[in-house]
This record gives structure tokens, C-alpha cells and sequence, in this order.
């Protein structure tokens, strides 16, 4: 949670990386308690993805990949200002998927992508494409400037359309003026679960 500018509300979220479960969002009092179980984090975004208001990093399981493949975690400091118009944000993301590989073995990967965003609309839509895995999805903004996943969500993998049994998109604006963006994501079709998360400037 350290080493971000900036004097926004703070904002946290954790997904679990084998069955898509948005564990934390928002202002949740028991965060600090969670965080405090977690293991060391298995790569650090600010090498990889250099962002200043926010950041998300990989949580690799000490106990065993197959059994549990580890968790993601987005932070950083909520927008201070109004904002309006639209905005578009590149995006670099990392990505686990379980059933993708035989014997269930993770498959880990990296995706790029954007996402753009409407504030007046309150709407909007983002595309991750990388490692065979695709994903498209409309966006619902509140005026908390947190989104989540609207009605249209697909994934592809290896060039195959997912029938999609479930679809958890999280995400909110970062930095005073709403410079970054960064969301986590779950999605579950068949016996895949692909879930990972994202973050980007504009």
C-alpha cells in the first residue's frame, strides 16, 4: 500500500485466482487482516507496469500452484476531481487461467489491451487480448467512479468462443484527475476459470 501519490480516498479489491471470487472491494474493514495472511508478492508491478497513483501485483501461493494458484491485488488512490467527457486508457495486464493447460496446471500469461470510458454516459467498454486469451466487455461506471462488468462479457481462448457461466469485472479510476485505471477480473466457462488483472494510463 505504499509509494503512491497523490491524496485520494483509497481504494483496494482482491480476487482469487481459481474461482474468480471477488474477496475485498472498496473500503473494507477487514483488509489490513487479509493482507496480513498473504504471501510475498511473486512480481512486483512497479517494474513492470509503472504507474503513480495505483498498482496491482500477483500473490503466488506458498503451498501449491495446482492447489491454489495464488491471488490478485489492485490498490491506489480514488479521483478527487469531477471529471466529464470521455477518457481512453492503454492497458497491461497479467493473467491465470485453470482448465486451459492439461492436469490443471496454471497457465499464466500477459495481455494488452484499452479501455475507454464515458462519464457522462456513466458506460463503457474495454478489450485485453494476449496469450490466446481475448476479452471484450461493456463497462458500467458509477459516479464513485468504480466499474463493473455490463451485460456484454466474452473470452476466447485460443481463437474459441467461452460460453460464459460467470463474468466479474472490478475497477475504479485512479489519481486526482482520474490519470490511471485498473480493474481485476474473473471469468468462468466450463471448466475454464481465467482471471487476472489490469492497469493503465491515459
Amino acid at each position: 500500500m505504499q509509494h503512491l501519490e497523490g491524496e485520494g480516498r483509497p481504494w483496494i479489491s482482491l480476487i482469487e485466482s481459481d474461482s474468480a471470487r471477488l474477496e475485498l472491494a472498496g473500503e473494507d474493514p477487514a483488509t489490513n487482516a487479509v493482507l496480513a495472511k498473504l504471501p510475498s508478492p511473486s512480481f512486483s508491478s512497479t517494474e513492470q507496469i509503472p504507474t503513480q497513483f495505483s498498482r496491482f501485483q500477483y500473490l503466488q501461493s506458498a503451498i501449491s500452484a495446482q492447489r491454489d494458484p495464488g491471488r490478485y491485488l489492485l490498490w491506489g488512490r480514488r479521483p478527487v476531481a469531477v471529471l466529464t467527457g470521455q477518457a481512453s486508457y492503454g492497458l497491461k495486464s497479467h493473467w491465470t487461467c485453470i482448465g486451459c493447460e492439461a492436469g490443471g496446471v496454471p497457465l499464466n500469461g500477459v495481455a494488452t489491451g484499452g479501455l475507454t470510458l464515458d462519464f457522462d454516459q456513466l458506460e463503457g467498454e474495454l478489450s485485453l487480448t494476449g496469450g490466446g486469451m481475448a476479452i471484450d466487455a461493456s463497462v458500467d461506471l458509477e459516479k464513485s467512479y468504480i466499474f463493473h462488468e455490463g451485460r456484454n462479457v466474452t473470452l476466447s481462448f485460443g481463437g474459441e468462443l467461452i460460453p460464459l457461466d460467470q463474468a466479474s469485472i472490478t475497477g475504479s479510476l485512479f489519481g486526482p484527475g482520474g490519470e490511471e485505471a485498473g480493474f481485476l477480473y474473473g471469468l468462468i466457462g466450463g471448466d475454464l476459470t481465467v482471471s487476472g488483472a489490469a492497469i493503465g494510463t491515459r
